[in-house]
């Protein structure tokens, strides 16, 4: 149609009309759309700002406040290992809870080493750091994702324990407490190197041959929807919210009918436990929000990586990620003050261990 009436128009008005001026007017059209489109592309994509009052959140956010926390956390991490080790304190609980420690106090240590860059103390492209930053971030991203994990693990224990005693028994007394332990720790390893094996791949000379493939940076831009968005997100939130409130709701019916010592202390384990998991949400949500921007934004990244555009995510958002990062180190170190407050088996024991000494 547009053919068709062009030629009209060129018949009706052929003395009258230019056609070179109708032909350059035409090219002007369509460069001028594509100057708005591309316009439009770099409006999309961003514009850098000021890294002066970033680097200032930085150096005191991932810096100062980040390792303080840390060191704090990876003390008291460790005299809750010592605590939840002891022979006296010995049941699968306990231990899947000195796992959990573990794996927090290796995140922790990890975020300390990584200090100096943060604070601009050392830099990731020259220097000892050029080599030990990209293997201490891969560690850092896996420990993160075993805690999760083991977190997972140790609320589906306990909702085992709580709302399938009889079932719980017997497996304890068929089976050796090593291999029930294993039967947790083990698929948390296994998701969290699976997982984070393209974050492994990205630091060795494949992963930067693998990232020129326009295909593979596409793959990695969608594979964020799946993790972390989702197995350290979406899945944890629902899953554990959903686990802690049948594990409630069993509490509360079982009190009325009748309730034996082992019920009890089964209770007062499931109370830590349901504790745990409300810091760990509330800390983690954070995260969870800036999660949720970055895979919104992933259709706009890819437009701008086409383009040859940077995509410059929002100062607000850079500055934000930076809390919510702290949050998550605080939740990494908040454990042993979590054991203190509500665990009494716990209060017990690291009184007769250091009280003593105090007194």
């Amino acid at each position: 149609m547009e053919n068709e009436s062009m030629t009209m128009v060129n018949h009706s008005t052929v003395e009258e009309l230019d056609v070179d001026s109708l032909l350059y007017e035409d090219r002007t059209n369509v460069t001028e759309a594509a100057e708005n489109v591309s316009d439009y592309i770099r409006e999309l994509c961003g514009k850098p700002w000021d890294n002066n009052e970033v680097n200032h959140f930085r150096w005191w956010v991932l810096g100062i406040l980040t390792t303080l926390v840390a060191v704090l956390g990876i003390i008291g991490n460790l005299i809750s290992l010592l605590i939840l080790c002891s022979r006296s304190m010995s049941s699968m609980f306990n231990h899947l809870l000195a796992c959990l420690c573990g794996a927090d106090t290796l995140f922790l240590v990890t975020n300390v080493i990584i200090t100096p860059v943060n604070m601009e103390m050392a830099s990731i492209d020259s220097g000892l750091y050029s080599y030990i930053f990209p293997m201490v971030e891969c560690c850092s991203h896996f420990s993160l994702s075993l805690s999760i994990f083991l977190i997972i693990s140790i609320t589906i224990e306990r909702y085992q324990a709580v709302c399938f005693p009889h079932y719980y028994q017997i497996r304890a007394q068929t089976s050796d407490n090593v291999s029930l332990i294993l039967r947790h720790i083990i698929p948390s390893v296994i998701l969290s190197l699976l997982f984070n094996t393209p974050r492994f791949i990205s630091i060795t000379s494949l992963g930067f041959k693998l990232q020129e493939i326009p295909a593979y940076f596409k793959f990695l831009l969608f594979f964020q929807i799946f993790h972390p968005f989702s197995t350290t997100g979406v899945v944890p939130l629902v899953l554990l919210t959903t686990l802690n409130y049948k594990v409630y709701s069993h509490m509360s019916e079982t009190r009325y009918f009748h309730s034996t010592r082992r019920s009890t202390r089964d209770f007062l384990l499931a109370k830590v436990m349901t504790v745990l998991v409300i810091v760990f949400l509330a800390l983690n949500l954070p995260r969870l929000c800036i999660g949720f921007q970055e895979v919104t934004s992933i259709k706009t990244v890819e437009t701008c990586s086409e383009n040859g555009l940077f995509f410059n995510v929002s100062k607000t958002t850079y500055i934000a990620d930076f809390f919510a990062r702290f949050c998550v180190v605080i939740n990494s170190s908040i454990n042993f003050i979590i054991y203190c407050m509500f665990g009494s088996e716990f209060r017990r024991h690291l009184f007769l261990r250091f009280g003593k000494g105090l007194l």
